[in-house]
Formats: C-alpha cells, sequence, structure tokens
C-alpha cells in the first residue's frame, strides 16, 4: 500500500511535470490571487517528557517568522510549561537539536495552559471568534477564498485521535471542522503537517481528494513516530524526527521553486523510522514551499550537508510513547548517588507494571467480547484497518468509555497503541458488538485501578 502510495504521487509529479511551463503558469495565477498566508501551531501537549513537542513548534514558529508571515497572521497554542521546568537545564529556553539556538525566545503564545484544547482548536481555525472572547488573546485564523492557511500539529496520537493536555481531537471532529471550512470558502488552500503516533489514521480513507486540502504526517495508520536527538545530556528527546526534518531542511537553503512535492520526497527519504505519508488533494503538490512558509528565503546559513547529514547518521532515536520511559531509565543509569538511582528505578518498574496491566485488561475486554471466537480475536488484536467514515461513532463511544472507566488517555498515552483493536470491533463484528464490547468494559474495569495516573 505504501508502494503503490509513493508510485501514485511520484506519478502524480510526472504528470505535471510534462507540461511544466502551462502547470508553472497556472500555479503563478493562484499565487497572485492569494491575498494572505495563516499559520496555526499547536504543541498539543504537557509535561518535562513532551519536551520535544513545544521544541518542534517553537522551531516552526521562527520559521514562519523569518521567512516573511507576519506575527499576526501566526497562532501559537502551547501549554508553556516546560521552558520553566525545574529539570531544564537551561531555564527560560527549548533547543531543537543538540548544542542548537533557543528557539523559545521571541515565540508569542496566544493559548496557554488550560486554554489548550481540541474545541479551542477547531474555533481558532474555523474563524469563530465569538467562541474565544475572554479565552487567550482571542484570535483566531481570519482566512478566506483566496488565502492559504498552514497548520502543524505536534503531540502523541493513536488511531483516529489527536491529543491535548487533557482532552483529544477525533477524526471525526476534525473532519466536520474541515468540512465546514470548505463548504464556508473559508481558505484558497490548506496543508496540514502532523506530528504523531499513527497520524495517518487521521485522513487515510476519510480526507476527500477535491478539497484543496494535503496533509503530511510523520507516521502511517499503523506506526509510531519517533522522537530524536533523545541521548544529549539529562534532556529528554530534543525534538520529533518528521519536525525536525522538514524544519532543518527549511533552515538551510532550499531550491527557489521547490514545491510541496520536493519537499515530501525529500523528507520522506529522510524520515527513516516511520513512512511519511500524505493524504487529500495532490493537485496542491506542485504548489511551491513558499506559498505556505514564507515567501523569503532562510536567514539561517545552515547547510543541508552539514545538519541534515549529522541527521542521518545519528541513531538517538526512540518510539515516541517510550520517549519518558527511556529517558527515566537514562537518569536511573546516570544518577549521582544510590538513592536517586533507586528513585528512578522505581519509576521506570512502575511504569512497566502499568503498561502489562494496560495490556492484560486489553486482552481480556476482547476476550469476553469474542467468546470462543479465536480468529476473530486474532483478527482484532493484528490486523490494522482502515477507519470508515460510518463507524467512527461506534469506535468513538468504545475507546471514549475506556478511557473514562479504565485508563485515562491524556494521562497514559501508552494506551493508544491498543486503540486500533477497539476500531477493528465496529470493523468486523456484527452490529450488537458495540454494546457488547461497552459492557464487557464497564464490568471488567468496574474497580479502582492502582495509581494508573501519569505516564506510561
Amino acid at each position: 500500500m505504501r508502494f503503490l502510495l509513493i508510485l501514485l504521487i511520484s506519478t502524480i509529479a510526472a504528470s505535471y511535470a510534462v507540461n511544466s511551463k502551462e502547470r508553472e503558469e497556472e500555479i503563478e495565477g493562484d499565487n497572485k490571487q492569494t491575498s494572505a498566508q495563516w499559520a496555526l501551531l499547536v504543541a498539543g501537549s504537557s509535561g518535562w517528557w513532551n519536551y520535544r513537542h513545544q521544541a518542534d513548534i517553537s522551531h516552526a514558529y521562527h520559521i514562519l517568522l523569518n521567512r516573511g508571515i507576519p506575527a499576526s497572521n501566526i497562532i501559537v497554542m502551547m501549554y508553556d510549561d516546560v521552558a520553566h521546568d525545574s529539570h531544564n537545564p537551561q531555564p527560560g529556553k527549548l533547543i531543537n537539536k543538540p548544542d542548537g539556538p533557543d528557539v523559545y525566545g521571541g515565540v508569542k503564545i496566544d493559548y496557554k495552559g488550560s486554554d489548550v484544547t481540541p474545541k479551542n482548536f477547531l474555533n481558532i481555525l474555523s474563524g469563530n471568534k465569538s467562541a474565544l472572547t475572554g479565552i487567550g488573546t482571542g484570535r483566531v485564523i481570519e482566512s478566506g477564498s483566496k488565502d492559504n492557511v498552514f497548520v502543524n500539529f505536534a503531540d502523541h496520537g493513536g488511531t483516529g485521535v489527536l491529543c491535548f493536555p487533557s482532552d483529544h481531537l477525533s477524526a471525526s471532529e476534525l473532519f466536520k471542522t474541515l468540512e465546514s471550512l470548505t463548504a464556508k470558502k473559508k481558505y484558497g488552500k490548506l496543508v496540514l503537517y502532523i506530528e504523531a503516533c499513527e497520524a495517518g489514521s487521521m485522513f487515510d480513507n476519510l480526507l476527500p481528494q477535491n478539497t484543496k486540502i494535503l496533509a503530511s504526517t510523520a507516521s502511517a495508520a499503523d506506526e509510531s513516530s519517533w522522537g530524536w536527538y533523545c541521548d544529549y545530556k539529562n534532556y529528554p528527546c530534543l525534538g520529533d524526527l518528521y519536525s525536525i526534518n522538514w524544519m532543518e531542511h527549511l533552515d538551510s537553503k532550499i531550491p527557489p521553486k521547490e514545491n510541496l512535492f520536493d519537499q515530501y520526497q525529500k523528507i520522506r527519504t529522510l524520515t527513516k523510522k516511520s513512512h511519511v505519508n500524505l493524504y487529500g488533494d495532490y493537485k496542491i503538490g506542485p504548489n511551491n514551499v513558499k506559498n505556505f512558509i514564507g515567501p523569503k528565503s532562510s536567514s539561517f546559513d545552515d547547510s543541508e550537508n552539514t545538519s541534515l547529514k549529522n541527521n542521518r547518521e545519528d541513531d538517538s532515536g526512540v518510539p515516541s510513547r517510550d520517549v519518558a520511559l527511556q529517558w527515566i531509565k537514562r537518569m536511573a543509569e546516570n544518577a549521582p548517588s544510590e538513592e536517586e538511582r533507586k528513585k528512578y528505578k522505581q519509576m521506570a518498574d512502575d511504569i512497566e507494571n502499568k503498561r502489562k496491566l494496560v495490556d492484560t485488561t486489553v486482552h481480556q475486554i476482547l476476550k469476553k467480547v469474542t467468546g470462543k471466537d479465536d480468529d476473530l480475536l486474532h483478527s482484532l488484536e493484528y490486523d490494522h484497518l482502515y477507519l470508515k467514515l460510518e463507524m467512527l461513532e461506534c469506535y468513538e463511544q468504545i475507546y471514549r468509555t475506556f478511557s473514562k472507566q479504565c485508563f485515562n488517555l491524556n494521562k497514559n498515552q501508552y494506551i493508544l497503541r491498543h486503540f486500533y483493536k477497539f476500531a477493528n470491533i465496529c470493523l468486523l463484528g456484527s452490529s450488537n458488538y458495540q454494546a457488547k464490547t461497552v459492557a464487557a468494559i464497564n464490568e471488567i474495569c468496574n474497580h479502582d485501578f492502582p495509581a494508573i495516573i501519569g505516564t506510561l
């Protein structure tokens, strides 16, 4: 499937190249109609372990600003707790690569702390100013039918889910908002860069191909994204592999006519730990990258032969859901005293025990639902199937019940690795399996689990 996707994109790109002069004139005509560029940057997590997300988004802010998008057209959502965390070796600063510059300074954050929610995100994207009265700066994307909009989101994710600090955004909620934006002609072209595990599941088989919306994801629908630069001093991961690849590429001197397809091919090649995918309207692919990240050339003097070459040769990656556990284990190994070592080792042991409890609980629920049907049980546990619009309501009821009754997904992102199994119930089971699964969850999770809080 991934090979066919790459082949399709390459074929489309080639077809545009055949009539490149005509296509350039068409795209240039589109560019002249564009009256403004807007950007919405979102770090959807909180906590020291998730350092990389706020560093990614801070870096993205400076790229857009340096390339000519005015601060008045860039909206930032960030919990804003990491730069001033007590663990930070450089208080008040964030870096996105080893020995890199501070990317936190100068970032204008519009929505902080408890204001970083899916509801506010959708209202900002929709331009719903009245819904944000008294919240943050109240600023929204005020784009029109000829404007280009760029959205960059970095956080945890799962099948059809993107996480926020205390809530989550479902694929159906995002799809309905995009559908509304299209109907109301609230953009000329809309490009989304999504950094999250299983990010492709938010769009795969869901995002139409004729809406002038193009989504680039750090991972396919069935795989983890990767934290990167994860072994630097006492920091957790400084960035995410997909994010630092596209941003370090833009920090270098990219060709003036580089388009979105060109960039996709380069970032896909660099991102070796997951499969960078494109979804939606491929007709946007030949549009110049500068139409979405600003018209100016980079003000950085960072050569692709140094920064990105070192990035490719480096092997400091960690699957995103293991970043916190990896950092705790590293702190135990490097602890200055036996007391500190024991403290961090106990934290690591607690996390691993809680993960085993999650794994066992999900298996018990599936076993309860399938009874003696071992073939169905095997399919539920191992098949990764496409989401479908018509089954999202079923799927969301199941995982929301599980998150409420068993383990809170916003506190324990590890549980997201099991969510595709709940989607499979709605895809493979008969009509009564939704009710059977909810009943099984309520029965098996009818007690308080021991201290299932914090990260898993």
